[in-house]
């Protein structure tokens, strides 16, 4: 019987054993489960940067434009340079019917030959934007470039040769085959056209904008030309405009602005233009105005543009950090000098002391942020119904008008606290915030990625 006691004994403190052993398993099972199912915290240092919102588009140019035709066939001689700026009366060209005279200019253009040291400063600005500018990619700026040198140099020749053109055709008794072509009005020559001439914006569609047979023709000096063909066109007048398109969204930011910042892609060139909106069916558009640089691009129709909507600079954070937290909101005047320090980081709180007489007691809340009119005071550091006493005043002001505010979790302390932000800019990722909130986060600060991460005050580490 002694036997027997014996081994039960033994048998029940074994299954205590195993019983504890595996009670500290399923705890820790439970703790490493917890902690794979459980959100990990992400944490990211504040940054200074800068966001800008911009639209790259094709623009088409609309400017004030007449073709001048040739009202017969012949050889033309252009007397102004491409770009230069023809006043009324001035001889533009001369046509040539039989080709003899054109034979004589050339002759004499040989002999005179001469460039004045204008034309030499002109030749070097140009060969200098060619060489500052060209792109690869944009190979006609080559043919483009050669033309302009062509046209400089011709311009310089054909003055020489106008000078003495009375006493060419006396001497040729050809002078019927030969006539002078004056401008009406003034305005800005240009041997270019495309067919855009009389373009308005009235009837724009997006069809516009992807043309199938788009091409430029460019008349040359010397070059047989047929009647009714295009010589040249006047550009009249110093304003132009560049018409895109829009998505309603950037339709709609626009459409509250006046003016906009823009940039020429093929050659960097940045100025402002003013902006108007408007829809035709339903397609969204914008009419950037400008009142130079018209010249520069005086040949280009359908131009690449960089239009800046929007750019702010300031510290960077995620969007999914940004959280919200209700505050009292209390007017300024009744922000009180401490009498610790003096300055403004105190408010006069009116309390019932002995005998229920009142009196004016100084606290000293945290300050979350600070503007012209108003600050805000966590509802944890002071009651709804506190009366505010204004300093050197009676006048007085009742705690309960709460407002959400916009912030962030930071944890540098090792836990989660929260700071007021004040957006500059943001879009789906990130937000450019002012470094300058009062009781807001600073450069370098942790602040929580995910809000929904983690709760305030909760401890990290």
């Amino acid at each position: 019987m002694a036997r027997r006691r014996k081994s039960s004994k033994k048998r029940l403190q074994l299954n205590i054993g195993l019983i504890t052993f595996a009670v500290i398993l399923i705890y820790l099972f439970s703790k490493i489960a917890i902690y794979c199912t459980k959100d990990k915290l992400s944490l990211y240092e504040v940054q200074q940067d800068k966001i800008v919102n911009r639209i790259s588009t094709v623009g088409i140019a609309v400017r004030d434009e007449q073709i001048v035709s040739s009202d017969k066939a012949g050889y033309v001689n252009f007397y102004i340079r491409e770009g230069a700026k023809a006043n009324k009366n001035s001889v533009v060209y001369t046509l040539d019917e039989t080709g003899n005279i054109n034979d004589m200019i050339s002759e004499y253009s040989t002999e005179t030959e001469s460039i004045s040291n204008e034309n030499i400063k002109e030749l070097r600005s140009l060969i200098g934007s060619f060489h500052n500018y060209y792109n690869d990619s944009q190979f006609h700026q080559v043919y483009d470039f050669k033309y302009d040198l062509n046209n400089t140099i011709l311009e310089q020749l054909n003055h020489n040769v106008m000078e003495n053109l009375d006493q060419v055709l006396k001497d040729s008794n050809v002078a019927s085959t030969f006539q002078k072509y004056k401008t009406s009005i003034s305005g800005i020559v240009t041997y270019v056209t495309d067919g855009y001439e009389s373009f308005t914006i009235d009837n724009i569609k997006k069809s516009d904008f992807t043309p199938k047979n788009y091409k430029r023709n460019q008349v040359k000096s010397g070059s047989l030309v047929k009647s009714g063909e295009p010589i040249y066109k006047l550009i009249t007048g110093n304003d132009w405009n560049i018409v895109i398109m829009l998505s309603k969204e950037q339709f709609d930011f626009l459409s509250e602005k006046n003016t906009v910042k823009l940039k020429f892609q093929k050659d960097n060139q940045e100025e402002t233009a003013n902006v108007t909106t408007f829809q035709n069916g339903s397609n969204y558009y914008a009419k950037l105005t400008l009142s130079n640089l018209m010249y520069r691009y005086m040949n280009d129709r359908f131009i690449d543009v960089e239009l800046t909507l929007q750019s702010a600079e300031g510290l960077k954070i995620p969007t999914s950090s940004i959280t919200e937290k209700e505050f009292y909101k209390v007017p300024i005047d009744y922000l009180s000098a401490s009498y610790k320090s003096q300055k403004k980081t105190a408010i006069n709180v009116q309390k019932l002391g002995k005998n229920s007489e009142i009196e004016v007691e100084q606290m000293f809340p945290t300050i979350y942020e600070e503007t012209d009119e108003y600050f805000y005071i966590d509802p944890n550091e002071i009651k709804g119904g506190t009366i505010l006493v204004k300093e050197n005043s009676s006048d007085t002001f009742t705690i309960g008008n709460a407002e959400k505010l916009e912030g962030v979790y930071c944890v540098n302390q090792g836990y989660a606290t929260f700071k007021p932000i004040q957006k500059l800019y943001a879009n789906d990722d990130f937000c450019i915030i002012n470094g300058n909130t009062t009781g807001g986060i600073v450069l370098y600060d942790y602040i929580v990625l995910n809000h929904k991460s983690i709760k305030e005050n909760e401890i990290i580490y």
